[in-house]
């Protein structure tokens, strides 16, 4: 089979391609409980209710699972330009669950949620577009320019009461750089108390000390300066100051639709969540310091607001530091860089090796262990392999993938045959929840890929069982790496 013909193989199995739109609707932003109320906003013509209406009855959520009903709520919200409805729906039409599938209709709406800036909507049009002929594209672009909204009814959809912020949030006032430069605030770091504040407010350069509202001095000591992209986090001078501070941890999490506190320059609060459209599901810490997007829910005076707080409402603790709105004087959007500071938490000290009496597994152990090292790279080769065999772009690169991986929980024991037997489990650590274990023979000097388990979320899968592809793909791959010295 060619590998332009993947795609069609792999998608035709209905059980693969119900789990793949089934991820494709959990990574979008957070669903509702089905209830009265919804569906009463959603017969109502509001976008927002439909598309939430329709993933309940996608997933189940508070009644039944109904593909043909999630498929129609879906299109209402498509129609009324919802950018993750015309994504959603487009990939139904592709994969053809819940109804007939349409490379054509799959192509229209997914094209509108790209030129909306839904942040996945381009690398799936990509795989689309290899499997239609030029009839089916000249098709598809006329339905796209032709589209003409149905009008929304915003107002229809009923809001949960967002939870108020602690008190001591609503109290914290914010510092000033000296000379009035921007904003700043100070954290409690570990055992620390760390000043933080943007670097494009300093022309990169860091501030020797900060002014309360009072005009009180907050001495900072610019030799013990952490610093990422635009942000700068230093030490305070005075460990005993009584300076109010918020609280900080470097390990967090944010999802699509996170709420959120941000602060003007007044020091006055306001309610904000993640815009799904530049955060693919999940934002993890470990990821390092990333620039993302949040839309606020009034309009704010965002002027002199750059290097204040973004506070996590679910945690209340700090997360970010805010860099620039949309407007100084009635801000809509803001953008804020996420606060990724080392964490200091102690680290769980390395498994001990295994003591062998036998002076062959022994060395066995050892030979196993120093190919671990290249397992990570040979799992991202293989996955490259795989995923360009279905003409589907990798967004990962080699060079992130081979620093966040590592193998470990090495383990030999004697063969049936003659030989040794060895597993290896790959974790990547910005996905905790994901880890693959790889099961070798030792022939002669090189191992070699026997079996390929994958372990996410707690369920555990056989990932060489029935994909002759992947089974292709991981053991070259693997096969390479062993023979390379």
């Amino acid at each position: 089979m060619s590998p332009s013909a993947l795609p069609n193989r792999f998608f035709s199995s209905p059980a693969v391609a119900a789990v793949l739109f089934t991820i494709f609707a959990i990574l979008s932003c957070r669903a509702q409980e089905f209830s009265a109320e919804l569906m009463t906003a959603a017969k109502a013509g509001n976008a927002e209710a439909q598309y939430q209406l329709s993933r309940c009855y996608m997933l189940g959520k508070g009644v039944a699972e109904d593909h043909a009903k999630a498929a129609k709520w879906e299109t209402s919200a498509a129609e009324r330009n919802h950018t993750e409805a015309q994504f959603v729906l487009g990939t139904r039409y592709y994969v053809g669950l819940g109804m007939p599938k349409s490379h054509v209709k799959a192509w229209k709406w997914i094209s509108l949620a790209k030129e909306a800036g839904h942040v996945r909507a381009g690398q799936i049009l990509k795989v689309v577009e290899r499997e239609m002929n030029e009839q089916q594209l000249a098709e598809a672009r006329i339905l796209a320019s032709a589209f003409e909204p149905v009008a929304d009814k915003p107002g229809a959809l009923p809001q949960p009461k967002a939870r108020l912020p602690d008190a001591e949030l609503k109290a914290y006032r914010l510092l000033e750089g000296s000379g009035g430069a921007g904003s700043a605030f100070v954290i409690r770091y570990g055992n620390r108390l760390v000043g933080v504040s943007s670097l494009h407010q300093f022309e990169g350069k860091t501030p020797d000390k900060l002014v309360d509202a009072k005009g009180g001095e907050i001495l900072l000591n610019q030799a013990k300066t952490l610093r990422q992209l635009d942000v700068q986090a230093t030490v305070l001078t005075d460990q005993e100051s009584k300076t109010p501070y918020l609280n900080y941890k470097p390990v967090f999490e944010l999802t699509s639709d996170e709420p959120l506190w941000v602060y003007d320059a007044s020091g006055n609060m306001h309610e904000a969540r993640l815009d799904f459209t530049t955060l693919a599901s999940m934002y993890r810490s470990s990821q390092g310091p990333q620039e993302i997007h949040a839309i606020l829910t009034t309009p704010i005076v965002a002027a002199g607001s750059s290097g204040s707080p973004v506070i996590q409402l679910s945690t209340g603790q700090v997360v970010g530091v805010l860099l620039g709105a949309n407007d100084a004087s009635k801000a809509t959007r803001l953008s804020f860089e996420t606060l990724c500071l080392p964490d200091l938490a102690p680290k769980p000290p390395a498994p001990a090796a295994p003591v062998y009496a036998d002076s062959k597994q022994a060395n066995a152990y050892e030979s196993l262990a120093a190919f671990s090292k290249k397992v990570p790279a040979a799992h991202w080769k293989a996955s490259d392999m795989f995923f360009k065999a279905w003409k589907v772009e990798n967004p990962d690169t080699l060079e992130n993938y081979v620093k966040n991986a590592s193998a470990s929980a090495i383990e030999v024991k004697p063969a049936a045959e003659a030989g040794w037997q060895g597993t290896i489990k790959l974790v990547d650590k910005t996905a905790p929840d994901l880890e693959w274990t790889y099961q070798l023979m030792l022939k002669g000097e090189v191992w070699s890929l026997v079996r390929l388990w994958k372990k996410e979320n707690g369920n555990t899968t056989d990932s060489f069982e029935g994909d002759a592809l992947m089974r292709k793909c991981w053991t070259s791959a693997i096969k390479e790496a062993a023979q390379q010295k």
